[in-house]
């Protein structure tokens, strides 16, 4: 323990594979794995990444701005959380934020083409559970 914080308390959140296994189980709804909130404004990456969820077993909420996603967890359990950054409307940390200020532990995945670690340490310490960049395709 340093400075009366122990390493496990100053480590990111990570999904807890038991918590996620129960997560799973858990809302098991008409064969429905998961119930998972999309947030991404690119429509070919919406499209692959819903269908992809879809095929899994889970049902896709996708939303393209802060504002819509911010009000369908106002009204819907999630079951996880898909989070693109850069949005039309504002930036998806705004809607992390809002759900770990309200205690929500919603497990939240950072999917973003901001690849610095600066960015990584800041959606980890918004309370994201992992943070994955998306890859570029150059067409050149």
């Amino acid at each position: 323990m340093i400075g009366g914080i122990s390493p496990q308390q100053s480590m990111p959140r990570r999904l807890d594979v038991r918590r996620r296994n129960t997560l799973l189980t858990d809302n098991r709804v008409s064969g429905v794995l998961l119930r998972v909130l999309l947030v991404e404004d690119d429509q070919v990456l919406g499209e692959a990444l819903r269908d992809h969820v879809k095929a899994a077993g889970h049902a896709v909420d996708w939303f393209k701005t802060v504002g819509d996603a911010i009000a369908a967890t106002d009204t819907v359990p999630y079951g996880l959380i898909l989070l693109d950054l850069r949005l039309p409307d504002g930036h998806g940390l705004t809607l992390l934020r809002k759900l770990r200020s309200r205690n929500d532990p919603t497990p939240v995945i950072i999917l973003t083409a901001h690849d610095q670690v600066s960015d990584r340490i800041e959606g980890l310490n918004a309370g994201a559970d992992d943070y994955l960049v998306k890859p570029s395709i150059s067409m050149s």
